[in-house]
């Protein structure tokens, strides 16, 4: 059932991602909603689900981008496995762990998406990409720590219900 809706919400989370977040963007840069939930499915899932939730994830940006089709699926499955591997090491119940954690994940994806684009001719300066780099990173990781008050607010609210 917890696999089940973490499915939808990355559905969900991925329609709003193309459609309304534009409206919520700094200086052009959107946070990356799709690399939460990747970084919260490592740290909360089994390897075999975190990996594919990851891809599914990754599936849903690469359908709805316009860069090289499977990128985001490749990177996104790798992020999903590292985040599992090293939650076994570390905890990420604390929320700022956790921040650190999707700042880190987006900071390397950035690094790794913008290389990736240097063959190409979309290429773009450095003062600009190191700007873009830390901003969206930053913008991504503080979204992330509203995303855990939010669902922390939720548990509690189903446990005060049960009751």
């Amino acid at each position: 059932m917890k696999k089940l809706l973490f499915c939808c919400t990355i559905l969900i989370t991925a329609f709003f991602e193309v459609s309304l977040l534009g409206y919520f963007t700094i200086f052009n840069v959107k946070p990356d909603l799709l690399l939460i939930l990747v970084v919260m499915a490592g740290a909360s899932f089994d390897l075999r689900t975190s990996i594919g939730l990851a891809f599914l994830a990754g599936l849903c940006r690469d359908i709805a981008g316009v860069g090289s089709f499977g990128l985001y699926t490749f990177l996104f499955s790798i992020w999903g496995f590292l985040v599992h591997r090293l939650s076994r090491q570390a905890s990420f119940d604390n929320p700022l762990v956790f921040v650190a954690g999707v700042y880190l994940v987006n900071f390397l994806q950035n690094i790794i998406l913008r290389l990736s684009l240097m063959h190409s001719s979309d290429s773009i300066r450095l003062g600009i990409f190191l700007r873009l780099l830390f901003i969206q990173s930053f913008y991504t990781a503080a979204v992330s720590f509203f995303v855990l008050i939010a669902i922390e607010r939720i548990r509690r609210y189903r446990s005060q219900r049960k009751i």
